[in-house]
């Protein structure tokens, strides 16, 4: 463990028990750890963020988080082990919110913004995390303020592709914002009614990959919202209901995660079991919502880890917002060249994770007229792209990878609108 007179000699810590050792200094069901690599540091210095709990009374009856603080990890470059070097230096002390710390990548596509509430406040603290380490930037003042019985019981989150934050809260309407990854500022602030059945006092609430839903859970029941549409509150639909399962206590819903490989997992008070929502870029049933999709061999602690975008890049090139195979090294179980889709069904982007060998290649979508809608020229030396759907009609499609004027792949995809 960490201790209070190790903290001016570096030691070894186990990679494995990163986030564990950590685990004193949040609040149960709370997320307020974010580890986050230093920017241009090549991965060998992570700085790991916490929220300590300062309670208050005798016997403490109530508490709060009084600071901000990190610690730097270090990677030794010869063996791979990992040292602290710098153990809790503060970053700010004032009154914030339970939980509710998030960080989202800068439109740099390499430093980072930490973001977190004052308590009890609509206002917004904001941090720049770049290569010379983290530092106030400023406050913001925006939206409704929380309600005071209810702050901790929601989440706050930002979508994968780091231009909207959702701050939620059970019992009362969820709050959508605009961000600006360049500024760092929250903007047109939007307040859409939920219509909760029954009425829930806990939750969280979670992007899709793609951004188009966002998902609630209320202890009883998962939501997902069209945000595409024009009167989000209408687009609310029901889609699981928790069966009654107790394994001795409930696994209802609460916090919410988007993993990397496009799923969303969801914890509950028994901490055995993750809810999974396995295709939430679909609308309705069709999201594949699954109670306790995901069995753990033991109990993991009584909240999620927190992982926000960190291959999110600049704006003009935003990188994959998920993959189904987590790693974009290569396409899993292809031998020489190879193409993987995603997101499928897509709508604005779909990204190409490619390999090729030989020849000049070429990536095409065909309708079912038998017309190519699209041809792209890829480029061996790159292994990934991007390329727009956005003024393609909804529909399926047929991709191609041509290799030298070869078919060397092809597959369906479909365009939602």
């Amino acid at each position: 463990m960490l201790t209070e007179n190790a903290i001016n000699a570096p030691y070894q810590i186990n990679i494995v028990r990163k986030l564990s050792e950590f685990d004193a200094f949040a609040l149960g069901g709370y997320p307020s750890v974010i580890i986050l690599p230093k920017p241009n540091s090549d991965d060998s210095i992570w700085y790991v963020f916490h929220k300590p709990v300062l309670y208050v009374g005798d016997p403490p009856t109530d508490g709060y988080h009084d600071k901000i603080l990190y610690t730097e990890v270090v990677k030794s470059g010869s063996s791979g082990n990992l040292y602290v070097r710098n153990k809790n230096i503060e970053v700010v002390n004032s009154q914030l919110s339970w939980g509710e710390f998030i960080a989202v990548k800068h439109a740099d596509g390499a430093s980072w913004w930490l973001v977190t509430p004052l308590r009890n406040s609509n206002t917004f603290l904001f941090f720049r995390f770049d290569s010379s380490g983290v530092a106030f930037s400023h406050e913001q003042t925006i939206g409704n303020l929380p309600p005071l019985s209810k702050e901790g019981y929601g989440q706050m989150s930002f979508n994968h592709q780091g231009t909207k934050m959702a701050r939620y809260f059970p019992e009362h309407p969820f709050q959508l914002f605009d961000f600006d990854r360049l500024n760092g500022f929250l903007s047109n602030p939007l307040s859409v009614q939920v219509n909760y059945d029954p009425i829930s006092f806990e939750g969280g609430c979670c992007f899709s990959p793609s951004g188009r839903f966002l998902y609630l859970t209320a202890v009883t029941n998962m939501y997902q919202f069209d945000l595409e549409t024009s009167d989000i509150s209408a687009s609310q639909v029901t889609v699981e209901t928790w069966d009654g399962f107790k394994d001795p206590i409930g696994t209802t819903f609460n916090k919410c995660q988007l993993g990397p490989d496009c799923k969303i997992y969801i914890d509950g008070p028994d901490l055995r079991y993750y809810h999974v929502i396995h295709q939430p870029d679909l609308p309705g049933l069709a999201c594949e919502a699954e109670q306790r999709g995901l069995v753990m061999p033991t109990p993991i602690g009584p909240s999620l880890p927190y992982f926000p975008n960190y291959r999110l890049g600049p704006p003009d090139n935003p990188g994959p917002p998920c993959t189904a195979t987590v790693s974009v090294q290569g396409i899993a179980g292809a031998s020489g060249a190879g193409l993987k889709v995603f997101p499928n069904p897509a709508s604005q982007m779909v990204y190409l994770d490619y390999r090729i060998e030989g020849g000049e290649a070429r990536f095409e979508l065909w309708n079912t007229l038998g017309q190519v809608m699209k041809s792209v020229s890829l480029n061996a030396a790159d292994n990934f792209g991007g390329v727009s759907t956005a003024e393609l009609p909804g529909g399926i499609y047929v991709y191609r990878l041509m290799i030298a004027d070869k078919l060397v792949q092809s597959g369906t995809l479909s365009i939602q609108r």
